[in-house]
């Protein structure tokens, strides 16, 4: 299947970008910033995404991408931060010029016959959201738009098939926001419009299937959405008696939360539901910290140590674990968890 890869710098707006290029039926997957472009990652990938981010590229100690992604041979499109690293890395100067772009601004196209405006209307409005503008422009870069202000706002290597939006495509408030999109992720990458949900969850399935065989599953579940999502999954991949699903009740839940929880599971079909109540050691171990990364510890810490003890009381010794959201510390999964 086809996809786009996104690095994460970093913006607000990351995982929104993800969303507008799936909901165009093109698959993507978010990766840190300095992710190498390997071979295996490159198998259907037919583009790269730089986000946005809220450093500047001129910090002394930017996220930056790793080398191989201006090597790899296929498009890249730059979205804010994104377009600076390109001009940057390319040899053009990105500067706090008097004239800071923030909120809209009307782009006036000066090639039309770019690939990523085919559709796209001369003067739409644009959402802009940045401190520091385009100078000088990257070896090998043109200028195929401007702001209002004069200052690009689509830059185009046409020998690397690179661009760079200055502006903010996959926000709401940008006109032919989507359609930029669309044109860079099929028109430009020639990506096939192959994905969407269904597919996604069968992939899934069959992917844990895979990964699982007939071993037994622990799942730490909250009763929130991440891991709710994950024993919905699992109960639909696995037969129900493979998984085991602990909830841990730590005194800092809602009023009847942990019995909603439970009731939940049971309509998903869930067989082996362990419940704990927890609460007392929780606040008796949370008394009088004030350090919000200390409780995180603590409460983490105190979260594995609970999973050990009742491994041993059910028979799971082997199980495979999964954490199900991200308040537990994978650094001390237990022992006898495979």
């Amino acid at each position: 299947m086809d996809k786009l890869l996104i690095l994460d710098f970093g913006g607000q707006t990351t995982q929104l970008i993800g969303r507008r290029v799936r909901d165009l039926g093109v698959y993507t997957e978010i990766y840190p910033a300095d992710t190498e472009i390997t071979d295996d990652l490159l198998q259907g990938t037919r583009g790269l995404i730089l986000s946005g981010s809220p450093y500047s590229v001129n910090d002394p100690a930017p996220p930056w991408p790793h080398p191989s992604v201006f090597e790899c041979g296929v498009p890249v499109l730059g979205i804010c931060f994104g377009t600076q690293i390109l001009m940057k890395h390319f040899g053009g100067d990105i500067t706090s010029l008097p004239t800071r772009e923030y909120g809209r601004a009307t782009i006036r196209i000066r090639s039309a016959r770019a690939p990523i405006f085919e559709q796209v209307e001369d003067g739409f409005a644009s959402w802009m959201s940045h401190g520091d503008s385009i100078s000088t422009l990257g070896n090998g870069f043109e200028t195929i738009a401007e702001s209002e202000n004069g200052i690009p706002a689509v830059v185009y290597n046409a020998e690397r098939n690179f661009y760079g939006l200055q502006f903010h495509p996959e926000v709401s408030h940008c006109e032919y926001g989507t359609r930029l999109l669309e044109n860079f992720a099929v028109k430009i990458c020639g990506a096939e419009k192959s994905w969407n949900m269904d597919r996604y969850i069968e992939d899934t399935l069959t992917a844990l299937r895979e990964r699982v065989g007939r071993r037994k599953v622990l799942l730490l579940i909250s009763g929130g959405v991440d891991s709710t999502v994950v024993a919905g999954l699992l109960l639909k991949a696995l037969p129900p008696e493979h998984i085991h699903l602990l909830h841990i009740d730590t005194g800092l839940m809602r009023k009847n939360e942990s019995e909603e929880v439970i009731r939940d599971l049971e309509q998903l079909g869930a067989s082996h539901i362990h419940f704990v109540d927890a609460s007392d050691e929780f606040l008796e171990q949370l008394r009088g910290v004030d350090d919000p990364e200390k409780k995180r510890e603590i409460i983490g810490d105190l979260f594995i140590t609970l999973m050990e003890r009742e491994l041993a009381l059910f028979g799971c010794e082997r199980c495979l674990f999964g954490p199900g959201n991200s308040i537990y510390r994978p650094d001390r999964v237990g022992k006898g968890c495979g």
